[in-house]
């Protein structure tokens, strides 16, 4: 029922959050794919991980500072023992009601992680102060 009632809109801000986190992600420094195609017309985003030493050790670093991503083979090069690309998808965060600002905030948080080498903890209290305002579930219908 939730998807008959809010799917277009949700799948579009799915897609808007995806894109502004895209375009971030990019302006801190990461190597996005599809730069030049506007960065996803989905869900989800593909970071390449190779200067990052591979996408599960990119991933299990994130997830130290409490943002969840997964490791994934992209069409490029490989990186030995790992996957060569990073994937992040925005579909959890678009139903607590984030939008484009947050996905500035969250690149913010990642590039501090991954590229400014900030200690995970610190990482993890940001992440945590920034998901802390919203507490509803959206596009679902409400009983």
């Amino acid at each position: 029922m939730d998807l008959l009632e809010h799917g277009r809109a949700y799948a579009a801000r799915c897609v808007e959050n995806a894109q502004a986190l895209a375009a971030a992600l990019d302006a801190e420094g990461f190597e996005v794919m599809a730069r030049d195609h506007g960065f996803t017309r989905s869900h989800h985003v593909g970071v390449d991980a190779r200067t990052l030493g591979g996408g599960t050790r990119a991933a299990r670093r994130l997830e130290a500072g409490n943002i969840l991503a997964t490791g994934i083979p992209l069409p490029l090069p490989p990186v030995a023992g790992d996957y060569n690309g990073l994937r992040l998808g925005t579909q959890e965060v678009t139903r607590w009601g984030m939008g484009p600002d947050e996905m500035a905030a969250a690149a913010d948080l990642m590039a501090s992680l991954l590229l400014r080498d900030e200690p995970p903890e610190a990482i993890r209290r940001a992440v945590v102060a920034l998901r802390a305002p919203f507490h509803r579930i959206r596009y679902c219908i409400e009983t």
